[in-house]
């Protein structure tokens, strides 16, 4: 008896509708959590938009002409850039979207970012090379709780 909440004595009956009938017994309502509220809906994820570092201008030629010797097909369509989101949401959510994410890297001190190593991923017919980030000065776990 001591596992039921708000209740007293022998309990000979079933539980209805979050009560507790009894007919030896005194009980009290047993009291339905509230639902958690749920969040927001999610916009819509597709495969044509990302969230992106874009890095600056200056540091362009390099990256550009390594693209261009090893023939990336994104040379044309797409600057360097670091995928952060991908997919993304659709461009008419962009200012929604754009809004929560402000809110929430208001308090997100900068941080510095180096690409000192390349990798890939992929398959054989069609790969992608990457540079990947380290952070000298900050520990990946306070970046991956944005």
């Amino acid at each position: 008896l001591s596992q039921l909440p708000n209740c007293r004595g022998f309990i000979s009956s079933t539980i209805t509708r979050n009560y507790l009938s009894s007919t030896a017994a005194s009980c009290t309502p047993t009291p339905t959590p509230s639902p958690t509220p749920s969040p927001p809906p999610t916009p819509p994820l597709i495969y044509t938009s990302s969230c992106s570092m874009i890095p600056p201008s200056s540091s362009w030629p390099p990256l550009q002409s390594l693209r261009a010797d090893l023939r990336d097909a994104g040379l044309y369509r797409w600057p360097p850039h670091v995928n952060l989101l991908y997919p993304f949401v659709p461009p008419q959510k962009f200012p929604q979207v754009s809004h929560l994410l402000s809110s929430k890297l208001k308090s997100f001190k900068p941080f510095r970012v180096q690409f000192n190593t390349f990798e890939t991923f992929g398959t054989d017919k069609r790969g992608v090379l990457w540079l990947k980030p380290t952070y000298p000065d900050t520990p990946t776990e306070t970046l991956t709780t944005l």
